[in-house]
């Protein structure tokens, strides 16, 4: 396992960006990883800490998550990609680069391959949000500023939903609440994130982008959507991991890691789908929707 350090940039604007970085010594372009919200870059410290020692790659909490400084006013999908951009030429200032996004950092990642198409290499993503207008409407209402109560009903509320979508056969009530601590750090504004999402147009990033998209269908609460990015487009290609879905970064790191760098060490020209790890095939968690009831 390699060493992860912690690091932070400072923006031109004076806010801060937290980052963690796997440093490499060879000549391939680094990663950038980019989390969902409302986590912070900590769900990729296994999964960095699993890449080759011919590979840097990185992950920063996104301006108002984790240890980040938060924006002024709520972003755009624009104004992330933006910012983390500007961390990475700080932090490394390559000449290209790939990304690996996880739902609101897949269309961070698309945006930035679509606003950078000579830059941003190849792009590999964690679900692809592709939202119809009905579903935008409800999980806008779903996803909205939190209520806080002084008897903590508005936690245990959250507590349970994170519980359903992240519990599977070996992870315990411990490693849960350390990734639901991680949750709750993006404070009154942690819902910024999913308001941006609910706002892009992903479709259109996505189409823009010129490299191969390598997109997984993981079992999770994206399955659905990410589902009508199949045959869309020439550059795209989706890989059906069900046995995959939230928390797979930590329980299986050095299988996710091994098929991210097949993806991103393939011929330049083509894309496809790399051989699929066995663990990746495995039932789905959970087995159906959490009820809204």
């Amino acid at each position: 396992m390699r060493r992860i350090e912690k690091f932070y940039v400072t923006l031109e604007g004076g806010r801060q960006v937290h980052g963690r970085i796997a440093r490499g010594s060879g000549p391939k372009p680094p990663l950038l990883c980019i989390h969902q919200s409302p986590m912070s870059g900590a769900v990729f410290e296994r999964f960095l800490a699993s890449i080759s020692d011919d590979r840097t790659a990185l992950a920063f909490d996104t301006p108002g998550f984790g240890m980040s400084d938060r924006p002024a006013a709520p972003p755009a999908i624009a104004d992330y990609a933006a910012d983390l951009v500007e961390a990475l030429d700080i932090a490394l200032a390559p000449d290209r680069f790939d990304m690996f996004g996880f739902h609101t950092g897949s269309m961070i990642a698309a945006r930035v391959g679509a606003t950078l198409p000579d830059r941003a290499r190849r792009i590999a993503m964690i679900g692809a949000p592709i939202l119809t207008q009905e579903e935008r409407g409800e999980l806008a209402a779903l996803y909205h500023p939190p209520v806080p109560d002084f008897d903590g009903a508005f936690l245990q509320a959250r507590w349970r939903s994170f519980v359903h979508h992240h519990r599977r056969p070996g992870v315990t009530s411990e490693a849960l609440y350390e990734a639901f601590r991680e949750a709750l750090m993006g404070g009154m504004d942690g819902w910024w994130g999913h308001r941006a999402a609910f706002a892009e147009n992903f479709e259109e990033a996505l189409a823009a982008c010129r490299g191969p998209v390598l997109v997984l269908k993981t079992g999770d609460d994206l399955e659905g959507p990410t589902a009508r990015a199949q045959g869309r487009w020439p550059h795209v290609v989706v890989a059906d991991v069900p046995g995959w879905g939230h928390g797979f970064l930590d329980f299986d790191a050095a299988c996710a890691a091994q098929l991210i760098e097949r993806f991103l060490d393939a011929r330049e020209d083509g894309v496809s789908v790399p051989p699929l790890p066995a663990s990746s095939q495995g039932p789905r968690y959970p087995g159906k929707p959490m009820p809204t009831d």
